[in-house]
């Protein structure tokens, strides 16, 4: 995984996390329902928008998963919500590296 995928991924992450409806993820209808067997744009950006949110809530468990001091830099920095450290910066750094190598584990490409 690029550096470029990786922000992109927690772009769309904080995008989902500032949602109220998020619902951790779990869809609340199908897409096969929704759709009838329809095919057309509608149906398209719905499938794109699961897929985003599948992505984010991968991302969200591999975020859940590192050490608090690297969350914390990543929740500083995408979701401006925790304080602002002396080691921020090095934190910041080990967190990509290590959402990169779990992300690659965990096939989120």
């Amino acid at each position: 995984m690029t550096l470029d995928r990786l922000f992109w991924l927690l772009e769309n992450w904080a995008e989902w996390m500032r949602r109220d409806t998020h619902k951790l993820g779990y869809p609340s209808k199908s897409l096969m329902i929704a759709s009838g067997g329809g095919s057309s744009t509608e149906e398209f950006e719905i499938m794109c928008d699961d897929a985003d949110s599948n992505a984010a809530t991968m991302l969200d468990s591999i975020i859940d998963s590192i050490s608090m001091a690297q969350r914390t830099a990543i929740n500083h920095q995408w979701l401006k919500v925790a304080h602002c450290y002396p080691t921020q910066l090095l934190d910041i750094d080990e967190a990509y590296t290590e959402i990169i190598k779990l992300a690659n584990r965990r096939g989120l490409i």
